[in-house]
């Protein structure tokens, strides 16, 4: 006997309700969650308002006790797990309206470096506003993954007119050659990318900030992404292909810093 499927919940203005798309562009965050408490959540909101009042000259009212309380409950309907890292998304439209919906569940706990090495191409493609995460942006993402996988390739990566490879603020690329990391300057503003700048400090890396292209990348020791999920490394770009032996420290320094900050304010 086939089993029923599950109705999924959102909040939608502080009101938990069914599921269901969003129909106007917004600005977003991924909020990072294990047994169902949120993870820099005011730091997540600063940014999400930083994006909101650029695009939509607005702001989201409530702070992060009630965004907390309320993705709780919201994970607590859904049955979520608390043995996984979960994410959750805020976004807020243009007319002030917020949404807080679950996203995909990892195996893991925590900041960590995931199993997945996916390979990667580039392709040509400017994304809007890759300093602020918006639905343009999602939808622009998930055409260019569309396209290199006819390829043959897991993700795309979109270098734009001037042949620099866009870096968008949920996903900051890591360009790591010798001892050094370089992030692209459009991403420094995003709790992904703080948090893993300090991670790379704090395993003695030099950390630079500049716009770089598919030559750089070819010569990189490793190329990896930062999410709510943790680190991504790239198993390689064409023929070249990438280590990870950093990106394992980088994604131990994220969880060790989170921590160290987490008994701090007991």
């Amino acid at each position: 006997m086939l089993q029923a499927k599950r109705d999924k919940y959102m909040i939608l203005n502080g009101e938990l309700t069914l599921l269901q798309p969003a129909v106007s562009p917004f600005v977003y965050q991924d909020i990072h969650t294990l047994n169902r408490e949120c993870r820099y959540t005011a730091q997540h909101i600063e940014f999400l308002n930083i994006a909101a009042d650029k695009l939509f000259s607005t702001k989201l009212k409530q702070g992060a006790d009630t965004i907390e309380r309320q993705a709780k409950e919201l994970l607590e309907k859904n049955r979520t797990t608390r043995n996984a890292t979960v994410g959750v998304r805020l976004s807020m439209d243009a007319e002030g309206n917020y949404r807080l919906e679950e996203l995909e569940p990892t195996i893991y706990e925590g900041y960590t470096l995931r199993l997945l090495r996916p390979t990667t191409l580039c392709i040509a493609g400017d994304i809007p506003w890759p300093a602020f995460p918006t639905s343009a942006l999602i939808e622009a993402k998930k055409l260019a993954d569309t396209v290199v996988k006819q390829r043959g390739v897991h993700e795309a990566l979109i270098t734009d007119s001037q042949r620099h490879i866009v870096s968008d603020a949920t996903k900051p690329l890591i360009l790591i050659r010798e001892y050094t990391a370089t992030f692209s300057p459009t991403t420094q503003h995003s709790v992904e990318s703080k948090l893993a700048i300090a991670a790379c400090q704090h395993i003695g890396l030099k950390v630079e900030f500049e716009h770089f292209g598919i030559e750089e990348v070819e010569r990189a020791d490793e190329l990896l992404y930062v999410t709510y999920q943790g680190i991504t490394a790239y198993e390689k770009i064409g023929r070249h292909s990438f280590m990870n032996i950093i990106a394992e420290r980088v994604a131990t320094a994220m969880e060790e810093l989170y921590q160290a900050s987490k008994n701090k304010t007991r």
